[in-house]
């Protein structure tokens, strides 16, 4: 058995709410079947278990003095119960974190009127957001109210439009606050971005994961929380409006949340039939994803997933089961850093991102023939889908596109 190591850094940096790229538990080991050749060792990159709390501080500008919700509402927002973001989190985690001991703070006045957070900063016209004025004066802000220390990240709520999406990830300087310094994870909310599936989206920037947009489409996948689900047909809460679904398994599993007993290699010259559960509420202990090396390559890569229609993924954008697939292609830059760039596959070069564009179903096949590999989805059960990979390898490294049939 050749094991592979995927040694995957996922790069800080400030993120919007993604739209058109021109606009903008206990598991046991996987069910294979007859023909099967495949790895089933895969190094994560980063182990993120157990509470991560974040501190959300409401802020309102000098000349701004509405405070649209109360405190009792943001509480409700990050509560263990649907569709509060601890209780979101849970789930799509499947356990391995909570958001236990967050708490929110506010509203607290800032010193400056929003002219002064929200101006027109190169000349060009156009008022934008200077995130860093508001990091720095939110914080301050509520600094007499906690202890930022217990904290794994914060989250800056403003009583007013900015001119700007919800942006997530850090600031591009240090932050020292209550004597440690850091790049700390922050997200960026003004009043109209404020729903749960946009807040979540903004703190899996600040969890180190980028926006998914589909391949050769340039627009963002509505299939999972780090696209855009909010613009393509996510569950409504009447209170809390948008509702984010689940990640997509290559994330999850970079996060260390899919371990690798529940996850199989399909190395070159390997052949596999492999039974896939769905990815939320998992009902069997059967594989939750495949990983298909591209021509070898520890840094690009098919992933292969089950979704269905349970759980946070029981959405408008679903329209029922099906197996999605994305390539991952990891980045890796002078300074150390290893970004991946996760993008879906369409069942075709012009479908629908959103919902049934994205869907392999049986009978359905995607090809792959510079790199000879195919993945045929054969037949669906109860919670997933069996599928075969073939990954034949080529000997070429220059890429052209797959296609599909």
């Amino acid at each position: 058995m050749r094991y592979t190591i995927v040694l995957a850094l996922l790069g800080l940096g400030l993120l919007a709410v993604p739209g058109s790229r021109s606009a903008t538990a206990a598991f046991g080991v996987g069910a294979l079947q007859a023909n099967t050749s495949i790895d089933r060792i895969g190094t994560q990159a980063i182990s993120l278990t157990g509470p991560q709390p974040w501190v959300t501080i409401l802020c309102k500008f000098q000349d701004v003095p509405d405070e649209p919700h109360d405190l009792a509402y943001f509480q409700g927002l990050f509560a263990n119960v649907y569709p509060g973001l601890d209780h979101y989190w849970r789930e799509v985690s499947y356990d391995t974190i909570s958001l236990a001991g967050s708490s929110v703070v506010g509203w607290y006045t800032l010193p400056n009127p929003k002219s002064y957070y929200v101006y027109d900063r190169n000349g060009d016209g156009i008022a934008e957001h200077n995130n860093d004025r508001t990091a720095t004066d939110c914080t301050a802000a509520a600094d007499a109210a906690i202890d930022f220390t217990d904290f794994y990240g914060i989250n800056l709520i403003f009583n007013a439009n900015m001119n700007a999406t919800a942006i997530g990830g850090s600031l591009n300087r240090a932050l020292t606050l209550d004597g440690k310094t850091d790049f700390w994870p922050m997200t960026w909310v003004p009043l109209s971005y404020i729903s749960q599936g946009v807040i979540a989206h903004e703190m899996g920037h600040g969890f180190r994961l980028g926006d998914i947009y589909v391949k050769d489409l340039q627009s963002a996948s509505g299939w999972g929380l780090m696209g855009a689900p909010c613009y393509y047909g996510s569950q409504r809460d009447p209170l809390y409006r948008c509702v984010g679904l689940h990640l997509n398994a290559a994330s999850k599993h970079l996060l260390g949340w899919i371990p690798d007993e529940l996850m199989s290699i399909v190395p070159v010259g390997g052949t596999a039939v492999i039974t896939l559960e769905q990815l939320a509420l998992p009902q069997t202990n059967n594989d939750l994803m495949v990983r298909i090396p591209i021509n070898g390559s520890d840094e690009r890569y098919y992933t292969v997933e089950v979704r269905h229609k349970t759980g946070y993924d029981n959405a408008p954008i679903i329209p029922g089961p099906a197996v999605l697939i994305h390539e991952t292609t990891i980045l890796s830059f002078s300074d150390g850093r290893q970004v991946p760039i996760v993008e879906l596959i369409p069942v075709s070069g012009t479908a629908e991102p959103g919902g049934a564009g994205a869907m392999w179903k049986p009978g359905m096949t995607f090809v792959d023939p510079i790199n000879r590999i195919t993945v045929a989805v054969q037949t669906e059960t109860s919670s997933g889908f069996v599928i075969q990979v073939v990954n034949s390898g080529s000997s070429y490294s220059v890429y052209l596109p797959a296609i599909y049939r």
